[in-house]
């Protein structure tokens, strides 16, 4: 019996890897590449039920792959407000950006909003509580800063939390005051107490948030993606919530749920043991992922302890995050001797690592994730297969894919090229200007015109 293609995209130009090269036409069947080739090759893939897209030239590629991202957060961030520094670039205006959704809600309704960054802002510092006071005063307001890791919060919603000036922070956390007064700033677990106090998402509410967050990363061409924290929001809720999306078709994207895992109540370890999700439970859209342990703060945020060895590492079982300024030597080793956790392959992640790059502790961290590693750095993924870890192509591959020619270099020319380096960021890969129309269509991504790269 001939086999029909479920989807066609031809007259065009379809991108197959890098050694795989290009081909005019790529049919699509149960969600899976079944043959690329010229037009008249594929042709007779075509079906009467075939959905055949004419790219006109157009270039097509495999869907985009998010390596960190916080999915389900993100959806429910789409409709707080947009405090990031394109709608709110003064001070001024984020105060406006809280005003106007503080009048639209009503006296006593909360004040959500996420994505300012002081560094951007005119005044070059955080919001104070006197301010969002002033602007909201009959409504309580949280602010998150852009790395989601500080928040800014004003008198009414510290008196639902019941904070006062002589709270002690918990652990691991901060409770401003300066000159015996609130300043409104929280950071880290110094934000648990107004983290029970927030409203709480009903569980449609948590799956309209997957699937809106989805529909966006769709749009951009990706479709796919590690959620970083699953349960973070609202707990062993967020599981069902994925399960959810998934049987009901709201979940637009496959999804990798890396395990929120901090020792304590916060961990969701213990009920998906219960549950028997374990790594590698689930199937094609969803699946479960490794777990995730945060061992330090955000670098943007101010809240990183930058005099230690901590590296942003991640077993196929357990994650250890964290930000350092030293090349990574032993951040990998108190996760795999943790009693609590056993290794159940020798894959190791650095989901983040924020750190003075120079080559040697690039390649130190790769060298730490032998016999296989995924790396992102600024913002770039790859995926290469170790075996000797100075095999050239292996260094071609990751020089080619994260646009850091210097990073990886053999020994004798290292030292050279972090002399060149020094003092200088790593540079950022390409990207996509925003107007360029991209669209994702059964894993691939049609780009509607033809790109201009930038450098950042």
């Amino acid at each position: 019996m001939a086999v029909h293609a479920e989807t066609i995209l031809r007259n065009g130009t379809v991108w197959c890897g890098r050694l795989e090269g290009v081909a005019q036409a790529v049919a699509l069947w149960g969600g899976r590449v079944l043959a690329t080739g010229p037009d008249a090759e594929i042709a007779p893939l075509i079906g009467p039920d075939t959905r055949i897209i004419d790219l006109r030239g157009r270039l097509a590629t495999p869907g985009l792959i998010d390596a960190h991202l916080h999915l389900l957060p993100y959806g429910l961030g789409m409709l707080q407000v947009d405090a990031r520094p394109k709608n709110a670039p003064t001070l001024d205006a984020l105060l406006g950006l809280i005003k106007a959704r503080a009048e639209a809600l009503g006296p006593g309704k909360w004040v959500l909003a996420r994505g300012y960054d002081q560094f951007k802002l005119d005044v070059k510092r955080h919001p104070w509580r006197e301010e969002l006071d002033r602007v909201a005063p009959d409504n309580p307001v949280h602010l998150v800063r852009t790395c989601g890791h500080i928040s800014i919060c004003n008198s009414k919603a510290f008196e639902l939390a019941g904070i006062t000036a002589t709270t002690v922070a918990p652990p691991g956390g901060l409770i401003e005051v300066q000159n015996g007064q609130l300043t409104g700033m929280l950071a880290e677990n110094g934000r648990d107490p107004i983290r029970k106090v927030l409203p709480a998402a009903t569980d449609e509410e948590l799956v309209g948030a997957i699937e809106r967050a989805g529909r966006y990363l769709n749009s951009l061409g990706i479709t796919s993606c590690m959620d970083a924290a699953v349960g973070m929001h609202s707990h062993f809720r967020e599981i069902g919530a994925y399960f959810a999306a998934e049987r009901s078709g709201r979940l637009p994207v496959r999804t990798y749920m890396c395990l929120l895992g901090d020792p304590g109540p916060k961990s969701i370890v213990p009920d998906c043991h219960r549950a028997g999700l374990v790594t590698g439970t689930g199937h094609d859209m969803l699946r479960v992922g490794p777990v995730k342990i945060f061992t330090d703060g955000s670098a943007g945020g101010r809240t990183a302890w930058k005099n230690t060895i901590v590296a942003h590492t991640k077993m196929a079982i357990a994650t250890k995050n964290g930000t350092s300024d030293q090349p990574i030597s032993s951040g990998i080793d108190p996760v795999i001797g943790a009693p609590t956790f056993r290794p159940v392959s020798s894959r190791y992640l650095i989901a983040k690592y924020t750190t003075k790059m120079t080559t040697t502790i690039a390649k130190n961290a790769v060298i730490a994730m032998m016999p296989r590693y995924r790396l992102s750095i600024s913002g770039a993924s790859v995926e290469a297969c170790a075996g000797n870890r100075e095999n050239p192509e292996n260094i071609k591959r990751l020089r080619v894919a994260l646009h850091v020619p210097q990073l990886f270099l053999p020994s004798h020319e290292r030292d050279e090229a972090a002399e060149r380096q020094h003092g200088q960021h790593a540079a950022q890969p390409d990207q996509i200007h925003d107007d360029s129309a991209v669209a994702a269509v059964g894993g691939i991504v049609v780009v509607a015109v033809e790109q201009q790269l930038i450098d950042h």
